[in-house]
């Protein structure tokens, strides 16, 4: 509103003005036509006679210019005239290129100021792409470099007393594929073997809560391990069918990097049984066929954000919640057992445990 007044206002002086200069013109006009008429001799001979007889004055008889150069007053208000004429005409003239000029800067500024947004809009435009390619680049560095823990693979040890197999412990091989070490460094495994299938709302709780005060390190391109023993007598259940066996855990550890949270990773397999576990399979040709295998359980395989849990949150086991671990076998020796500098127990290795993805 403001905007359109002024702008009327602009348009109204400049009516006035040009209207003023144009009345001056006409009317410079009226009085150079009137000094221009110059009377003949006759009609000049003739005023004058007649200003004689009627007793008056004989300035009426000349013409314009005449009375105006006899008259010194008169010839010098005729030059103030003109000089007054041209200083308003130069006046006016002078005044529209000012409003022109002003216009002109109005449009300039306004150029000024959208091209100086344009610039202000750039720059911070580039003041972005360059933070975010700085936050990029420290990102890629940061999961470059830092400590990254994963399970490997997985080992079985056969353990027999007596000759008899007792127990199935499965390691499960933890690699830091990262190049800088993983610092305070938890983990936690858990086994469970549940009468029928897996239930879709397993929460995965922790049986006990059995941690060091203080956390461990796991090198850069280093190893560590977790392990369960998974007694003969749930895998003669496994076996036969009438349970299923699962293992789940976890691991947190911080990395060197000051400002990365804690990070946390979490697995789970299910452990499934080929043959009778009390029986070693004998062997033809080549190595020996597994007697179980280690199956990912993809509920609970995940790191960092995809994780069930966040680092510290996970909970505990209700009372009743787990079913209880089978108790450790004991075997009575044989008869004609003569005790040894060995002992009564032996183990057999298997590397590499077969692992596959839960169908």
């Amino acid at each position: 509103m403001a905007r359109s007044l002024s702008r009327v206002s602009r348009w109204l002086r400049a009516e006035i003005v040009i209207g003023f200069l144009l009345a001056t013109i006409f009317w410079a006009g009226v009085l150079g036509w009137q000094a221009a008429y110059v009377p003949t001799s006759a009609e000049k001979q003739k005023c004058y006679e007649s200003a004689e007889q009627a007793g008056r004055k004989s300035e009426e008889c000349k013409n314009l210019w005449e009375r105006t150069t006899s008259d010194p007053v008169a010839f010098f208000t005729f030059w103030l005239v003109v000089f007054t004429g041209g200083l308003t005409v130069s006046t006016v003239l002078l005044w529209l290129a000012g409003e022109r000029q002003i216009e002109l800067s109005r449009e300039s500024a306004a150029s000024q100021a959208v091209d100086m947004q344009r610039s202000i809009s750039v720059a911070r435009a580039s003041a972005n792409a360059a933070k975010h390619s700085a936050i990029i680049a420290e990102r890629a560095l940061t999961v470059v470099e830092r400590a990254f823990l994963s399970i490997g693979d997985t080992s079985v040890v056969t353990i027999r007393q007596f000759a008899a197999i007792v127990d199935y412990r499965i390691s499960f091989n933890i690699v830091n594929s990262g190049r800088t070490p993983a610092r305070n460094y938890f983990a936690a495994i858990n086994l469970v073997v549940l009468d029928g299938e897996i239930p879709a709302d397993f929460r995965f709780p922790d049986r006990i809560r059995d941690l060091p005060v203080t956390g461990g390190v796991v090198g850069p391109k280093s190893r560590s391990f977790v392990y369960i023993d998974f007694f003969i007598q749930d895998a003669i259940d496994v076996f036969e069918g009438r349970k299923k066996a699962l293992v789940y855990g976890w691991l947190e550890y911080d990395d060197v990097f000051s400002d990365s949270p804690r990070h946390r990773t979490e697995f789970a397999a299910e452990i499934r049984v080929f043959a009778d576990p009390r029986v070693t399979p004998q062997v033809v040709y080549g190595a020996m066929p597994p007697i179980l295998t280690i199956a990912t359980y993809g509920r609970y395989n995940a790191y960092d954000d995809g994780c069930m849990y966040q680092p510290g949150q996970t909970p505990l086991a209700k009372e009743d919640e787990l079913p209880p671990l089978a108790l450790e076998p004991v075997v009575k020796p044989p008869s004609d057992f003569q005790p040894t500098s060995f002992g009564s127990m032996s183990a057999q290795f298997q590397y590499g445990a077969p692992c596959k993805e839960a169908e």
